[in-house]
C-alpha cells in the first residue's frame, strides 16, 4: 500500500510540474541545449551533493528541474537531515512546486522559479538568472548508507529541466519571448562510493598492467 501511494505521489508531481510548465508555455518545444548533472559524494560523512550545469552560456541559466539520486550495488541514497533541507536550491526564486523529495528517499526533487508572477508583473528582477551557466548549480544534498556501490543523478522519467533562453524577458518587448522551454537533454552521472582513494587505483592499473605483460609473454 505504501509503495503504491509512493509510486503515485511521484506521479502526481511530474504531472503537476508537466502542466505548470504547458500554462507557462515551458513545455512547447525543446530548446536546443542540454544540461550535465553530477554528483559527488563525502565518503567521511557518506553523503552526496548533486550539482547541473548548463552547455549553453547563451542560456539565461535554470528555470525548473526535477531530479532523483538513486542508490544500486549495495548503496541507498536517502535525503538530508532534516528532510525540509534536501533541496538546496534558494527560495526564493524556485518558490514554485518545490519538493525534496519523498518518503521513498530522494526522488522527485523539484522546484521551479516563479515565472508567472515575474511574467505576470513584468519584472525580471524577481527571478535570478545564471544558475548553473559556466558554474556548477547545487541542487541538492543528501546521504548514502551500505558499504559500498553506486551514486546516479538523474532527470526523473517524462520531466526535465527548464532554461531561460538568451532572449526571454519577463517584461516583454520586441524579439523577446516569456517561455522556457525544456532542455533538449539532460546527462546523467554515476560515481562509486566509497571513491576509490588514488593509491587504490594505482594498484589496480599497476595489476592490470602486470597481467597484461605475463599474457604478451606467453603469446611470445
Amino acid at each position: 500500500m505504501n509503495r503504491f501511494y509512493n509510486f503515485e505521489r511521484r506521479n502526481m508531481i511530474k504531472r503537476t510540474l508537466l502542466a505548470a510548465c504547458v500554462v507557462l508555455g515551458l513545455a512547447a518545444s525543446s530548446y536546443a541545449t542540454s544540461v550535465q548533472l553530477s554528483i559527488v559524494s563525502d565518503d567521511v560523512a557518506k553523503s552526496w551533493t548533486a550539482y547541473a550545469q548548463t552547455s549553453d552560456a547563451n542560456t539565461k541559466g535554470i528555470a525548473a528541474f526535477q531530479i532523483d539520486v538513486i542508490g544500486t550495488g549495495g548503496v541507498t541514497a536517502t535525503r538530508w537531515t532534516p528532510t525540509n533541507q534536501t533541496n538546496m536550491t534558494p527560495t526564493p526564486p524556485f518558490s514554485l512546486l518545490r519538493t525534496n523529495g519523498s518518503a521513498a528517499g530522494p526522488v522527485g526533487i523539484s522546484a521551479s522559479q516563479d515565472v508567472p508572477t515575474a511574467v505576470n508583473d513584468g519584472d525580471n528582477t524577481e527571478l535570478t538568472f545564471g544558475l548553473g551557466v559556466g558554474s556548477k548549480f547545487p541542487i541538492a544534498h543528501g546521504f548514502w548508507t551500505g558499504t559500498s556501490g553506486f551514486l546516479t543523478v538523474q532527470v526523473t522519467p517524462q520531466a526535465g529541466f527548464n532554461l531561460f533562453p538568451s532572449n526571454f524577458s519577463a517584461e516583454g518587448g520586441a524579439g523577446t519571448t516569456s517561455a522556457a522551454p525544456f532542455a533538449d537533454s539532460v546527462t546523467p552521472a554515476t560515481i562509486p562510493v566509497p571513491v576509490p582513494e588514488p593509491a587504490t587505483i594505482a594498484l589496480g592499473l599497476v595489476g592490470v598492467a602486470g597481467v597484461m605483460a605475463l599474457r604478451r609473454r606467453r603469446s611470445a
